[in-house]
Order: C-alpha cells, then sequence, then structure tokens
C-alpha cells in the first residue's frame, strides 16, 4: 500500500467549487444568462451535503485501507514469528551438534597431548638409552634387543598418532553424515506424511462408499425378499390341491402320498438359488 493513500486529500477542488458557486453569478455584474445558479442558502446546503458525502467516502477508504494494512501487518509479523521460531530451534539444534563437536575435539586434543608428552618422554629415555649403549659399546646384543624394543614402541607411537588422525577424520564424517542424514529424514518426512494424508482421504471415501452401498442394498434387498416369499408362498399353495387321493379311482385305490415336509431340503435349496437368481 503506499504511502498517498493514507495523507490527508486535499480540499482545494471543494473550495474552488464553494467559490465558483458563490462568486459565478458575479461575474460579469449581474446574473449570468447561460445558468442561473440557485438561491445563496440553497447552494451552500448543497455544497455541504455534497462535501459531506465526499468526506465521508473518504474516511471509509481511508479505514478500509487502514484495516487491510492491519490485516497484512497481523499476517506478516504471524509469519516472520513462525519463521524466527523455525530459525530458532534450527540454530539450537545445530549449537548442540556443534557442542557435541567442540567436546568430541577437546577430547581428542587432550588425547594428542598425552601422546605427545609420552612421546618426548619416550624420545628423552631412547636419548638417554643410546648414551648409555654408547658408553657401553662393546655389548652388542643388548643394543640390538634395545634398538628393536625402541624401533617397535615409536612404530607404536606412530601408529597411536595414525589411529587420532582416523579418528578425526571420522568425527569430521559423521559430522558430514548427520547433515545429510537430517536433510534426507525431513525430505522421508514430508513424503510420509504427504503419502500417510492420502492413503487416509482414500480409506475414509472408500469406507463411506462402503457404508452407502451396504444401506442402499438392504433397502432394495428388503424389497426384493419379501416379493420373493410371497411368490413362494403362492406356488406352495398351488401345489397343495394336487396332493392326496386320486378323484378317477375308487376309495380303495389310493395313491402313495409323499410327506408333507419330506423334500423340504431341496425345496428350501432350490428357492435360496431361485432367491439369489432374482437377487
Amino acid at each position: 500500500m503506499t504511502r498517498s493513500e493514507f495523507a490527508t486529500p486535499s480540499r482545494s477542488p471543494d473550495s474552488s467549487r464553494r467559490t465558483s458557486a458563490l462568486v459565478g453569478p458575479m461575474l460579469g455584474g449581474g446574473e449570468n444568462s447561460l445558468n442561473v445558479s440557485p438561491p445563496r442558502g440553497k447552494g451552500k446546503k448543497a455544497n455541504t451535503a455534497t462535501s459531506l458525502v465526499v468526506e465521508k467516502e473518504r474516511t471509509a477508504n481511508r479505514v478500509t485501507g487502514l484495516k487491510k494494512s492491519l490485516v497484512d501487518l497481523s499476517s506478516f509479523s504471524t509469519t516472520t514469528t513462525r519463521r524466527l521460531d523455525e530459525t530458532y530451534y534450527s540454530v539450537l539444534e545445530k549449537k548442540s551438534m556443534l557442542h557435541n563437536t567442540i567436546s568430541a575435539i577437546k577430547e581428542l586434543a587432550v588425547a594428542s597431548r598425552r601422546l605427545t608428552g609420552e612421546f618426548e618422554r619416550e624420545a628423552e629415555e631412547m636419548a638417554r638409552d643410546v648414551d648409555g649403549q654408547l658408553a657401553t659399546f662393546g655389548q652388542f646384543n643388548e643394543q640390538e634387543q634395545r634398538i628393536e624394543a625402541l624401533q617397535t614402541r615409536i612404530e607404536k607411537g606412530r601408529t597411536r598418532i595414525q589411529g587420532l588422525g582416523e579418528r578425526v577424520d571420522l568425527v569430521r564424517r559423521r559430522i558430514e553424515g548427520w547433515e545429510r542424514a537430517d536433510r534426507e529424514w525431513q525430505e522421508k518426512t514430508r513424503k510420509r506424511l504427504r503419502t500417510v494424508w492420502i492413503v487416509m482421504s482414500v480409506v475414509f471415501a472408500i469406507l463411506i462408499l462402503l457404508f452407502i452401498g451396504a444401506q442402499y442394498a438392504q433397502q432394495v434387498g428388503g424389497v426384493d425378499l419379501e416379493d420373493v416369499a410371497a411368490r413362494i408362498v403362492e406356488k406352495g399353495a398351488n401345489r397343495t390341491p394336487g396332493l392326496g387321493v386320486d378323484s378317477k379311482g375308487d376309495g380303495s385305490q389310493e395313491r402313495h402320498v409323499p410327506p408333507l415336509w419330506g423334500d423340504r431340503g431341496g425345496r428350501e435349496e432350490e428357492d435360496r438359488l431361485r432367491v439369489f437368481d432374482e437377487l
């Protein structure tokens, strides 16, 4: 929003309009022949009303602009606060990592200092041993053994120094790996959250569709089953008169009437199959 929207508008157009409305009829020494102005009191009232309307519109525009600026400022402050919180937490995490790294480096420095002191002491001992060997030059076997022992000690010192260097490199690689793992974890977390939301939405939609389908199937199935039951009852009633004694023969020649519920299982199975076919 520009600065001109909040500036107080100039009142020169209204004042010039009022002056022309009052002085216009007096130009030329009398009334204007082209445009006769209304009486003085009515002109003042009209100009005052129009100026009030214009001033109200300007005030409303200013209030609207101020409200919009307030909303923009509120949203900007909220966004800035959120970003500052995120930056603060990330700085705290980096600070803890740096503290851990510094403590590890301090431990390595103390270990290297201790090794350096031991190496200096061993060098002094070696120098004293060499002086003693030179003093006792005739004993070569003992000197060779001492030299071999010193060489082994020197090799051990070198290997320890190399181990410290490798530990420093390992710490550096671990720090770099932590940074890469942090970035990868953030990306994986975003993807997992997005996948979880999609899966939950799909499952929820499927459940709603299944519920609606079950309700609809239950309603439609209830009506069809009633019709099918009525049809089965009618068919059973039609079959009943055919059973019993043959009307054409005499009373002694009775047909063998099967039991009423003898083939009930078969009929029920057929009725079920027929019901499923009709469904």
